[in-house]
């Protein structure tokens, strides 16, 4: 089974689905609703003056062609999201969804996936109403990822999550993310991004090579990369290594020092 990506057009706004039930599936629906995906949100972010980071890019590549998933942990700050948007943005049918305190509700989540996976050049998708509703059992998740992962053209695409950390306190995510992962095509990857591992035990997931994790230890960068960094900004090389042992590696915090340091002088 294989999915692929149609290209986001960022001068429309994706909304939908046009209706979907409201309650559960033994309660009668009480109202249609419609939901708007702002365009930002499944755009794949951009960043000025990114350092080139071919350690990390190795890293995201290799775990693309060993697993179905990879999960990115670390602290803000890390340069998690910056390193995935740009290994995210040389792949031809990528999907990105950058999720916010809404998605929360499965219905808000469910929508905004399939608008970036189905990518609707006309601005709108139309949904059946049984295919999202407000609280989901695991019969509703189960068809959801099918829906998701519908067959069409046969190519390696990519799927990322970002801001993952919103919804692990969700009735449904653990489900979601248990019943996603055998789930992917062979063709398919999926990326998580996050704050944090998930909240609940992942030992059998990755013993089944399913799932990749690499933390924020790994992620952050070492003293090769924030030398670069400070010199694409313009701080005294001098500064590169003490701001290295004082932040560990974390590109915010790094600038922020050197702007300090450089203020102070």
């Amino acid at each position: 089974m294989t999915m692929s990506f149609l290209p986001f057009d960022s001068s429309e706004t994706i909304s939908g689905p046009e209706t979907f039930h409201i309650g559960t599936r033994s309660e009668p629906a009480v109202k249609s609703v419609l939901l708007h995906v702002p365009r930002e949100k499944l755009r794949i972010p951009s960043f000025r003056g990114l350092v080139k980071r071919p350690r990390i890019a190795e890293l995201l590549k290799n775990s693309v062609t060993q697993f179905p998933a990879t999960f990115v942990c670390g602290r803000s700050g890390t340069g998690k999201t910056a390193s995935v948007a740009s290994f995210a943005a040389k792949n031809g049918h990528a999907a990105w969804n950058s999720l916010e305190p809404p998605d929360v509700h499965w219905t808000s989540f469910a929508n905004s996936t399939l608008a970036a996976v189905r990518g609707s050049r006309s601005g709108r998708k139309k949904f059946g109403a049984d295919e999202l509703i407000s609280r989901p059992d695991i019969k509703d998740i189960s068809r959801f990822v099918d829906i998701l992962f519908s067959p069409d053209r046969k190519q390696r695409d990519l799927l990322v999550f970002d801001n993952v950390h919103y919804v692990f306190d969700t009735p449904w995510f653990r489900e979601f993310f248990e019943l996603l992962l055998p789930a992917i095509p062979e063709s398919t990857h999926v990326i998580f991004i996050s704050r944090s591992k998930p909240p609940f035990p992942v030992w059998r997931i990755r013993s089944k090579q399913f799932l990749k994790i690499i933390d924020e230890k790994i992620f952050a960068f070492d003293e090769t990369e924030t030398a670069k960094l400070f010199e694409m900004n313009g701080f005294p090389a001098r500064l590169a290594p003490i701001a290295y042992q004082n932040c560990f590696g974390k590109v915010a915090h790094m600038l922020r020092f050197a702007e300090a340091s450089a203020d102070g002088k």
